[in-house]
């Protein structure tokens, strides 16, 4: 999206993301500007900034100040119904840019929807080894993350769960909580004279 100046201390570029994406970078990177709606600042980041300011333009990758939509990105970009205005320098304004190309919105975009995918991926598989209940991990995400059924549909997120961890992963990773469980259980035992120590090792090995 090309840039927009409302104020003559502020630069920033307007990036259309999902709505999850725009609830995660004003908690994690947003500035408090009456003016500017969703401002962020991502310079503190060498990760995002990397591979946001490569892609900036001036106005020659421009057709009388509007940019020209590629289709092949209409799709994805109809369910970008959020927004991040990332903040620019004035040095990078003159000397860089302060346009993105299609091309160049979408695969930011998507960097930081693989950003949230994998933090929520994290959580999901530390949440579900005490839940064993995915709709419950869930809200537990939502709560966590200030995320909501608006901004990350339940069933989206399901999806996301179901593609990169399958079923056998799932099972590893409540057998890994349940042996753990029980070798504490078979330590406090053992340590209140309930069971023996042979008794402990051949527990701790079965379980």
């Amino acid at each position: 999206m090309f840039m927009q100046k409302k104020s003559k201390d502020r630069y920033y570029v307007t990036v259309h993301v999902m709505p999850y994406v725009e609830r995660y970078m004003t908690d994690n990177y947003g500035i408090r500007d009456e003016r500017v709606e969703n401002l962020v600042n991502i310079s503190r980041d060498p990760i995002l900034a990397s591979a946001f300011h490569p892609r900036l333009r001036k106005t020659e990758t421009m057709n009388n100040g509007q940019l020209t939509v590629n289709n092949a990105f209409d799709g994805i970009a109809k369910r970008r119904t959020g927004i991040v205005n990332i903040e620019i320098s004035k040095e990078t304004f003159e000397r860089v840019g302060w346009a993105l190309l299609p091309e160049g919105e979408s695969a930011v975009a998507r960097l930081l929807e693989l950003r949230c995918q994998g933090l929520l991926l994290v959580f999901l598989q530390a949440d579900y080894l005490l839940t064993g209940d995915l709709a419950l991990s869930i809200r537990h995400f939502y709560r966590t993350f200030r995320q909501t059924e608006d901004t990350w549909p339940a069933n989206s997120i399901r999806r996301i769960w179901l593609r990169n961890v399958p079923e056998r992963q799932r099972k590893t990773l409540q057998g890994m909580l349940h042996r753990e469980i029980m070798k504490i259980i078979a330590g406090e035992l053992y340590r209140i004279g309930t069971l023996s120590r042979q008794g402990l090792q051949g527990y701790s090995d079965d379980s």
